[in-house]
């Protein structure tokens, strides 16, 4: 039985920056046991040294990422200047190694390097681990700036020729955004747009999905079909999303006089997936399935209805398993879009 979407969301959110931080220590150690090993003509304990002493210096510095840069102290350094943040990040990562390489190295059980040689080696060992820490949270930089997936897909080059793929796809758009400009000003409906946006954001990707582009007030999330009708995701992500927002529409008023409510479309198709632009790179998707489910995401508005979803999407999910207990669907019949020479059958999706 699937659990509570807020519960499911709150999970998410707890094991996420823990996963990330365990995954830093672990290949920072696997690091420092070939640097153990490398600069002490491959003596054991010096590499289970290294192991210690990497995930250390790992370890401390995601949790100092996660949690101080961009949790308790996130407003200011987003006050902040690069060239600022940059020295603050250098300062502490020195710290972080220098205590790392002391407690390794003297506080480790074991056999001891002598003063001298602890300072011979000192330069070449920060150097070595301060490069390693950069690169690292360089890695994680582009993992938050394009999207973890993304990320991967561009590494392992698994759409550098283009895929022919099956694939769920949800637009979601702000309602009202445009009263919403005018009435609050450009910089405080910023500020909306933004929380809205990681409302949403953590509820789509708690439940497996990737998304792919924010234009404006609109969202496009996408999951691969296996993904998105399993359990089916794709639908219990947009519960997730209404039942995040209504939660927090009273925080939401405090601070905007507004709580936002968003419309929703998703449809199922292939399409073709692979690496589009000139020297800004992503992934982009190229078919009827983009087109259509924008287009029912559209129709949402006309029909008078939050949340729409083809007939097409709505069979596969019945056939995987079955529509969550939480939505009711009602037959729109088949509706005419904008572009295309047949009408699509929608459902509407009402949370209950």
């Amino acid at each position: 039985m699937p659990r509570p979407e807020g519960q499911e969301i709150a999970d998410w959110a707890f094991w996420r920056p823990w996963r990330t931080i365990g995954i830093f220590a672990g290949l920072a150690g696997v690091v420092g046991i070939f640097y153990g090993l490398l600069v002490t003509d491959g003596l054991f304990y010096a590499g289970l040294r290294g192991a210690v002493i990497g995930s250390l210096i790992g370890g401390s510095t995601a949790i100092f990422e996660t949690f101080v840069a961009k949790g308790m102290l996130r407003a200011w350094f987003t006050r902040q200047a690069f060239a600022v943040t940059l020295l603050v990040r250098t300062a502490v990562y020195f710290a972080l190694v220098m205590a790392a390489l002391v407690f390794g190295l003297f506080g480790f059980p074991g056999p001891k390097p002598t003063f001298a040689s602890f300072l011979a080696n000192l330069d070449r060992s920060v150097t070595f681990s301060l490069a390693v820490v950069l690169a690292f949270n360089f890695v994680n930089a582009m993992r938050q700036l394009i999207g973890g997936d993304v990320l991967v897909s561009f590494f392992t080059g698994r759409y550098h020729r283009p895929v022919r793929e099956e694939r769920v796809f949800l637009f979601l758009d702000l309602v009202g955004s445009t009263g919403l400009t005018r009435r609050l000003g450009d910089t405080a409906y910023h500020d909306l747009l933004n929380r809205f946006y990681q409302d949403v954001g953590r509820a789509v990707m708690a439940h497996g999905g990737q998304i792919h582009r924010y234009v404006g007030d609109e969202m496009m999330v996408s999951w691969t079909a296996a993904r998105g009708l399993e359990g089916a995701r794709c639908l219990r992500a947009l519960l997730a999303a209404d039942a995040a927002l209504k939660a927090g529409a009273a925080a939401y008023r405090a601070d905007f006089d507004a709580a936002p409510g968003f419309r929703a479309g998703l449809h199922i198709g292939e399409v073709v997936t692979g690496e589009l632009g000139f020297e800004r790179k992503e992934i982009g998707f190229v078919g009827d399935a983009v087109n259509i489910a924008a287009r029912v995401e559209q129709s949402a508005r006309a029909l008078g209805h939050a949340y729409v979803a083809s007939a097409d999407l709505i069979a596969r999910i019945e056939a995987a398993g079955g529509v969550p207990a939480g939505l009711a669907l009602t037959d729109l019949g088949a509706q005419p879009m904008r572009g295309l020479d047949q009408p699509i059958r929608l459902y509407a999706l009402t949370p209950k």
